[in-house]
């Protein structure tokens, strides 16, 4: 009887009926409790799991920031966490990054702050590494000192610098330059740069006069996307945020402009692939 008061408190009038048969009701019980074995293993596995990398975080992180006091009671945390692979078996990362706050709560004596904290912690967990990170500085990448005048982020401009492949000594152009933020990225990253920057709009060139003069020589020129007053195989490269008419727009038709431009830089370019 107790089997069955069991099963009828956790199924349907209808479901329970079925089961009245005793090897049935048996059957039934013995699979809920293997279920609960297996969780309970589970649980048992993530809380040696957060024990070992607790200990690890304890013994190997050192918070270098010059405005973070390691024995400040006062210092306000957060912490960020992405879990891929195998470990998504044991947790995800809203309880794994609460756990590891709770640890750093407990041993630090800091206060968890999600809103604006004076330090972010960022954990990345896959098959192959446990990466750890901590915030250098409050300020975002985008508002880097020698930028007067923003448009795309550095830290997007610094994206397509490095995919772009450009080495050092290269003949850089950007016919689409706006306010420089990627020719003034690819000096910044790369050496020995000869930065050409065009753009049909006088103001825009302004700007990417102010931002460039940081790095030196620099060529600004008044042009046209579909008419680039350089000499062919005169340019190593070019990098460009083409306007797609969400943030930037242009009065002409975007596919037209888009041919003209592949025209434009495959005479300009020493090799077009």
């Amino acid at each position: 009887m107790d089997i069955i008061t069991k099963i009828k408190s956790q199924h349907t009038k209808s479901e329970w009926k079925m089961c009245l048969n005793p090897d049935q009701c048996y059957a039934y019980i013995n699979r809920q409790k293997e279920k609960e074995k297996i969780r309970s293993k589970r649980k048992l596995e993530m809380t040696k799991f957060e024990e070992n990398v607790m200990a690890g975080m304890s013994n190997d992180i050192k918070f270098s920031r010059p405005n973070i006091d390691a024995g400040s009671k006062s210092e306000t945390f957060r912490v960020s966490c992405r879990i891929r692979g195998k470990w998504k078996k044991y947790s995800s990362s809203v309880p794994f990054a609460k756990a590891v706050s709770e640890h750093i709560i407990e041993e630090k004596k800091w206060i968890l702050h999600n809103n604006s904290p004076k330090l972010d912690i960022y954990i990345n967990m896959n098959d192959e590494c446990i990466i750890v990170g901590a915030s250098l500085t409050d300020k975002p990448l985008s508002l880097r000192p020698y930028m007067s005048h923003i448009t795309l982020r550095s830290t997007i401009c610094h994206i397509i610098v490095k995919a772009s492949k450009i080495m050092q000594g290269f003949t850089v152009l950007d016919p689409m330059c706006g306010s420089g933020s990627i020719l003034l990225e690819a000096a910044m990253c790369i050496k020995e740069l000869n930065i050409i920057a065009c753009d049909i709009d006088s103001n825009k060139l302004l700007s990417a006069q102010c931002n460039l003069r940081e790095i030196g020589q620099a060529s600004i020129i008044l042009s046209d996307t579909s008419s680039i007053p350089l000499l062919s195989s005169s340019v190593d490269a070019i990098i460009c945020d083409f306007p797609f008419g969400q943030k930037h727009t242009t009065s002409k038709p975007y596919q037209s402009l888009l041919i003209k431009m592949i025209r434009e830089s495959k005479r300009v370019l020493r090799t077009f692939f």
